[in-house]
């Protein structure tokens, strides 16, 4: 029975092999691919765009799976680490330098973010859609004054090593749909005389969100003392993490294109924004507090 059902599906995907595709590698690199999404790719950008459905295309179109992944930081780019440690040369930084570099990092510190999204079957027919979409998110925060005793030597002074930071992973099941509200759009404004606002969309996805798990830093306060007494370190940290969240997610989209060539996109991700965790929910804290005794008795 479960290798005839196998058959089954083997033989449905490759009928339809005409119109299943993997994701365009346009649609990852480009943001704007809100507005230029078409057919089945507008399940995951836009729904509004599902409108857009022109008798000439295939009337059901099919996403196995896609993948993207994005790092990225709130201080350093490629270009400033080439200028201080160029291309395979030896690194010789001046004080200059590094008083640059620390000037990059803002005073809560380094923030690296990173997110990964995986579609697996997408699907479309007409200007219906439906898609099963997992993403994980996160950022971390590396203290700014950790880059400072990298760069320069420890001295009498009150570091601040403070961190900021949280994950979660979810599973969304979207359903979605587009609609042609208006046909036609004429503007009679400065700069826009000239141009026609041609099928304004609007589209809505509605989505069952599965959680698998979420971890937050509430406090992560870390400072350490150097003075004439001593070494004094202190740390508070507190975080809370759950596993097996679901809610209902709901997003909004408005497409249109004009006649000069102008394709206009908008889209608002989950708006109400609500995931209840019911499950595994812990709260975790951990303090180092010497009151004013040095862990550390210098001389």
């Amino acid at each position: 029975m479960k290798r005839r059902f196998l058959i089954i599906v083997l033989l449905f995907l490759l009928l339809n092999i005409s119109s299943t595709f993997a994701q365009s590698g346009a649609s990852l690199g480009l943001a704007g691919f809100t507005a230029l999404s078409r057919g089945v790719e507008s399940v995951y950008w836009n729904p509004a765009n599902l409108a857009f459905f022109e008798e000439d295309q295939p009337k059901f179109q099919m996403i196995i799976y896609s993948l993207a992944f994005g790092l990225g930081n709130n201080s350093l780019s490629f270009n400033s680490i080439n200028k201080y440690i160029g291309y395979g040369e030896s690194i010789y930084l001046t004080d200059e330098d590094k008083n640059d570099i620390l000037d990059m990092i803002p005073k809560r510190g380094l923030v690296i973010d990173f997110t990964g999204d995986l579609s697996l079957l997408s699907i479309a027919y007409k200007s219906f859609g439906f898609g099963i979409e997992t993403s994980a998110n996160g950022n971390f925060s590396i203290p700014k004054d950790l880059y400072e005793n990298f760069l320069f030597k420890l001295g009498p002074d009150v570091y601040d090593y403070s961190v900021s930071g949280g994950w979660y992973n979810i599973v969304k099941f979207k359903f979605s749909y587009g609609v042609n509200i208006v046909d036609r759009i004429i503007f009679d404004v400065p700069y826009l005389e000239d141009t026609i606002f041609e099928k304004v969309s609007a589209g809505v996805s509605v989505s069952y969100l599965k959680g698998f798990g979420y971890a937050n830093i509430e406090k992560g306060l870390a400072k350490l003392t150097i003075d004439e007494n001593g070494i004094l370190p202190r740390a508070e940290f507190d975080m809370r993490s759950a596993k097996n969240g679901s809610g209902i997610g709901l997003d909004f989209g408005l497409s249109t294109y004009t006649n000069n060539h102008w394709k206009i996109g908008m889209v608002f991700e989950n708006v109400p924004g609500r995931m209840y965790w019911f499950g595994d929910s812990k709260f975790s804290r951990a303090a180092l507090d010497l009151g004013d005794n040095p862990l550390f008795i210098l001389g």
